[in-house]
């Protein structure tokens, strides 16, 4: 079986220990090498202080972070027999995370999610970055609701989510999800209500008329449906426009679920 690479890129503002628990699960799901990112940005860190004082600070900062990960990643990987690299280096963030791709090329991106902090898709955050620097899958994930150990979950897909079920590990995830697929779609008042999901794979479809209320309301009943992981699809590189459902909206809708999303490879790379 393939060994894939992910990565997760942490900022230490969360608890990693908790959310390195969950990716330990779903790395054991999939066969996945596990290295966590953590980029120390020195501007950030030094002010107006002297060239002496200010190395002093950043090489603290430096040994803090490093204590901090390799006691998290040693009891980790003891508690999950489970391997689990840690990389901390010093640069402009994006920088770092751009030459990390470029060098190890990752199967998955994990990406943190906390209240209070939107996902957005078309900003210019680290998401959007590593949405543009990144071809393979996206996971996006809070600290608290991950993946728990030896549990099944329910599998969905959002508008053109069949898309994305081409990726490579998805058979993996299939093994440990109950029941068949869900799929979830929003339509126009003007499309025909018997489109079916673009999925080669027995699902149950759930078809929504777009009205005010939808996008709102969405969120509640995927959790409803027992949803644990859903599947979102980017769609071609380089084309914007989807059929029913924008980056706002489906922006609106990860903001507000209490469980993981991946976001599949740019079509192009599959």
């Amino acid at each position: 079986m393939k060994k894939y690479k992910l990565v997760v890129l942490s900022d230490m503002k969360g608890n990693l220990s908790a959310k390195l628990k969950g990716i330990a699960n779903f790395s054991k799901m999939v066969g996945a090498h596990i290295t966590v990112l953590h980029v120390i940005k020195p501007s950030d860190l030094v002010k107006k202080e002297n060239q002496l004082s200010a190395m002093r600070t950043i090489n603290d900062e430096y040994s803090r972070i490093d204590k901090i990960m390799r006691s998290i990643v040693k009891t980790i990987s003891k508690e999950d027999n489970i391997n689990i690299n840690y990389l901390l280096t010093l640069g402009n963030i994006k920088d770092e995370i751009e030459s990390f791709i470029k060098r190890e090329k990752p199967d998955i991106v994990v990406l943190g999610k906390k209240d209070g902090s939107p996902l957005t898709f078309l900003g210019d955050n680290i998401t959007q970055f590593v949405l543009k620097r990144h071809d393979g899958a996206i996971l996006i994930a809070d600290d608290e609701n991950l993946f728990e150990p030896n549990s099944n979950f329910s599998m969905g897909t959002l508008d053109d989510g069949g898309f994305n079920l081409n990726l490579e590990f998805t058979e993996d995830l299939i093994k440990h999800s109950q029941g068949p697929l869900k799929s979830f779609k929003i339509i126009k008042k003007s499309s025909n209500s018997n489109e079916k999901a673009s999925s080669n794979l027995d699902s149950i479809e759930y078809v929504f008329e777009r009205n005010d209320n939808t996008i709102e309301k969405l969120p509640g009943y995927l959790e409803k449906n027992n949803i644990g992981l859903l599947f979102v699809s980017r769609g071609p590189k380089g084309v914007k426009s989807r059929p029913n459902l924008i980056s706002s909206d489906i922006s609106g809708i990860i903001n507000k679920l209490k469980f993981p999303v991946m976001i599949s490879n740019n079509e192009n790379t599959i």
